[in-house]
């Protein structure tokens, strides 16, 4: 496996922000029209990607931990539908006037999640210069439980572009803008009835500074802004202009007599309550999700969910789990319930999936003759955590079989309608996990001239994106063929945002084949990574004049020209480490996403392009992978002699490998080992003596090794030493010598080193030695004169010994001298035990023999 992390050349356009980038191993020329017309040296490989060792899925499912939230009802990277209760009916118990009023009730379920009831005027022709305008009606409060929080009936009264608003009981407020004024009114005595009065001609004039020109339909609202309930009456509704009832009495239905016939009262529809929620009672980590529904005689429904969009195939299948607990479920009924439904879509048809938890019924009332209904494990059982483990492709299968399938939308939700039904599911560890991409090797993909499904298309017409049998491996591959003035786009997204940052081992991985290329015409096929904010164009063949306003390059954008670009007939297998190529593409490691990808093309007139694509991949590599280490030894190991020790390493990035050896338990020796080939590296070395250990470490760009031992040990050889040490003697050989003699020994050994020498004169060891260069004085005016043999023995530490001997000839001129033995008889050596006094003149001279070490 090879990488294409390699220098940079930076080339700064003044006329322009483009950046284009040139890898170093090519020429490239641009001409004063940026285009690029040579591309010179080619660098091609092809090495198959062991996907055993890499990680080619991930979970598509945004935060299914729910351990992010940006507020504690709403996780993060998650969409969420609830209904709040709100309600409109007619009250025949609390009443100002006559025998009716006009009740609004509403319960939210947080700040970030109020309820609003309202009530207004079906039918409404907008009456012109409102110059006198009065509006009065009779309220009753009944429960207001959080006026800090907002909690309010409210009347909004629109004219034209401008609007006011008359806030009864809350204490919060918006602030006036140019198109709304808040006026904040005394909320009086709750549970009895109060009056409102107001001239709104006025307060529109006091609030804008002139008169209105047109009414238009006005509304009354019941605000809750916490999971308690507002509710309030109102009666006796007068809109009057001047003299002109516009609403009143028996007029638009101010009495609230007549019930809701005629074009009098419109409400939207009641609904129950439906809320989402962190949770402490959870299977791991902080937080879980709690989905709770509520019924008031209306449904309340409360819904999770994350959009999908990925494509499932018999070689690509999900693995979908999660934990569920049903928490609570009161007055269970069958039109309360909980699932988790999935949006399919098989290629001819779209239906949903539903994966039943809990159901109050007999009978599921639920999906429609297309969908499958499913009861999972331990259905509708309560007070536990339960875990769900399937695949929807395989459960597909049984109902419509032979169908690859693209999941669109994952969803959980809750229901209730019955009034005092309740249920609550806690869910926990939601993963649906998935291929990164959807191309990978392409055999999963339709007949032989189909089109490729998993990408989307762009501008352009029919991209004939297809199914070819000419492939890099397997049996298909991606034919892309441009022909005569089109163009396209194909993209798609990965399955989750990939972060990215200098810790993410991610890698681009595919193969490519040129088969037509109009080098005299304006063609082009590039791949695009985009990132969030960033993305590097990667060309495939390009033979076009670069339009930068076209290709709208700016600063966060890079052009990267490839070795390989505009190779033909030959299969390019590129390996990208894509987090150092943003480096070198912008300067700094990237601290970003990876969204998706896109494929660009354009043949111009009467032209044409074909490429073919196989095994797209874009995946997380691991830590290098040792495949094999291999030593390369003589039948004998002798010291001194060459030994080869080569590795196979595997990794999609640049790789260091280090060889670490010593001897005989020793200290440890570092040497790199250099690439000498794809995924090969090599080191020749002189061995020393002993029992040798070794081991390979292979590290990444990333810092990750990988440390090839044999087994739980090092791997080790021995080798051998049966050469002898080599003596050099001084005096010559056959030399004359006389008085004071320098005995000079040096003892080499290349191999196993000098283990000690003995020195013999006349077959009498004189010294032991254990330096391998020593020099001993010998007075030789001790000894008769004549012929000595002086003997050198030495032994290296594999115990091989060395021999010299010298015979050399004492020739002194005969001195007076007495002798005086101490210790013993004379040695005839004279050397070191004997001490020699001379007579000289008129004095006696004391000669020592001394033996010292050379320096």
């Amino acid at each position: 496996m090879n990488t294409k992390k390699l220098t940079l050349i930076f080339l700064f356009l003044l006329a322009s922000q483009i950046l284009f980038i040139s890898f170093s191993a090519m020429s490239v020329n641009f001409s004063e029209n940026n285009n690029i017309v040579n591309l010179v040296e080619e660098q091609n490989y092809i090495s198959e990607t062991d996907l055993n060792r890499v990680e080619t899925r991930v979970d598509a499912f945004e935060n299914g931990a729910f351990e992010s939230w940006d507020n504690p009802h709403q996780p993060s990277d998650l969409t969420t539908s609830r209904d709040v209760m709100i309600d409109f009916d007619l009250e025949v118990s609390i009443v100002s006037e006559g025998a009716r009023s006009g009740r609004l009730m509403a319960m939210g379920t947080d700040v970030n999640h109020p309820a609003g009831a309202y009530c207004n005027i079906q039918s409404w022709s907008s009456p012109l210069n409102p110059t006198n305008l009065t509006v009065s009606f009779d309220y009753y409060i009944d429960l207001l439980p959080n006026p800090q929080l907002g909690d309010r009936l409210e009347l909004v009264i629109p004219f034209n572009t401008r609007y006011i608003h008359y806030n009864i009981g809350s204490t919060t407020n918006p602030a006036n803008t140019s198109t709304h004024v808040y006026c904040e009114l005394d909320v009086g005595a709750l549970q009895t009835w109060n009056t409102f009065d107001r001239n709104v001609t006025q307060d529109y004039i006091d609030a804008y500074g002139i008169l209105p020109t047109q009414l238009d339909r006005f509304v009354f609202y019941a605000y809750s802004y916490d999971y308690t309930l507002t509710r309030v009456y109102i009666d006796d509704v007068n809109f009057v202009n001047s003299t002109n009832v516009i609403v009143g009495g028996s007029v638009n239905g101010g009495d609230f007599e007549v019930g809701y016939s005629g074009s009098f009262w419109y409400f939207y529809a009641d609904t129950g309550l439906g809320d989402i929620s962190q949770s402490t009672t959870r299977v791991e980590g902080d937080w879980s999700l709690n989905t709770t529904a509520v019924g008031f005689g209306n449904e309340g429904e409360c819904s999770v969910y994350d959009d999908i969009n990925r494509r499932l195939t018999s070689s690509n299948k999900d693995e979908f789990t999660f934990s569920w607990n049903i928490a609570d479920w009161q007055v269970s009924t069958s039109d309360s319930r909980a699932y988790s439904r999935l949006y399919i879509n098989n290629m001819t048809s779209q239906f949903f999936v539903y994966y039943l938890i809990g159901f109050g019924g007999t009978t599921p009332t639920i999906g429609g003759s297309d969908d499958i209904v499913i009861f999972v494990d331990d259905f509708n059982t309560t007070g536990t955590w339960n875990l769900f483990n399937q695949s929807v492709f395989d459960d597909v299968q049984i109902r419509y079989p032979g169908s690859d399938i693209e999941v669109s939308e994952i969803a959980f939700y809750a229901t209730a309608t019955t009034s005092g039904s309740k249920v609550t599911v806690l869910y926990d560890d939601v993963s649906f996990v998935t291929s990164i991409i959807h191309d990978e090797g392409y055999e999963d993909q339709g007949d032989i001239g189909n089109l490729i499904y998993g990408w989307d298309t762009g501008f352009g017409t029919d991209p004939s994106h297809t199914v070819t049998d000419f492939t890099a491996n397997g049996d298909k591959a991606a034919n892309i063929t441009i022909v005569d003035d089109d163009e396209m786009e194909l993209y798609q997204e990965l399955a989750i945002d990939l972060v990215l940052n200098e810790n993410t081992e991610i890698i681009l991985d595919m193969n490519w084949y040129i088969d037509t290329l109009n080098v005299s015409s304006s063609d082009y096929l590039v791949f695009i990574l985009n990132f969030d904010g960033n993305s590097i164009t990667l060309p495939i063949m390009n033979t076009s004049v670069l339009d930068l306003e076209e290709w709208d390059f700016g600063e966060e954008d890079a052009f990267l020209t490839q070795p390989e670009t505009n190779t033909i007939g030959e299969w390019v297998n590129w390996q990208i480490d894509i987090v150092h190529t943003f480096e070198d593409a912008f300067g700094e490691l990237p601290d970003t996403t990876l969204s998706g990808i896109d494929i660009l093309g354009f043949a111009n007139v009467s032209s044409s392009l074909i490429v073919i694509m196989d095994d797209l991949y874009i995946y997380y590599d691991s830590a290098p992978e040792i495949t094999q280490v291999t030593e390369t030894l003589p039948l004998v190991v002798e010291v001194g002699v060459s030994v080869e020790i080569s590795a196979e390493v595997i990794d999609a990035t640049e790789r260091a490998v280090t060889l670490s050896y010593r001897a005989d338990s020793g200290i440890w020796t570092n040497v790199s080992m250099p690439e000498t080939a794809i995924d090969t590296f090599e080191i020749e070395f002189n061995v020393p003596w002993g029992v040798i250990e070794y081991f390979v470490t292979a590290t990444d760009a990333f810092g990750k090794t990988d440390i090839a031992m044999d087994g739980s040990e090092y791997f080790a050889f021995t080798v051998i030493d049966t050469i002898a040490p080599v003596i050099s003697l001084a005096p010559a050989n056959e030399s004359s010598v006389s008085e004071v003699v320098s005995i000079e020994i040096n003892v080499t050994d290349t191999g196993s080193g000098f283990a000690g020498a003995e020195l013999f004169i006349e077959g009498t060891s004189i010294a032991n030695i254990t330096e391998d260069s020593v020099t001993i004085f010998w007075n030789t005016t001790a000894v008769p004169n004549g012929e000595y043999n002086i003997t050198v023995v030495a032994e290296d530490n594999a115990g091989n010994t060395a021999s010299v001997s010298h015979l050399v000839t004492v020739e002194n001129t005969t001195p007076t001298t007495t002798t005086t033995t101490i210790g013993g008889d004379v040695d005839p050596t004279g050397v070191i035990v004997v001490i020699i006094m001379v007579a000289a003149g008129t004095g006696i001279i004391i000669i020592y023999i001394i033996i010292s070490k050379k320096r």
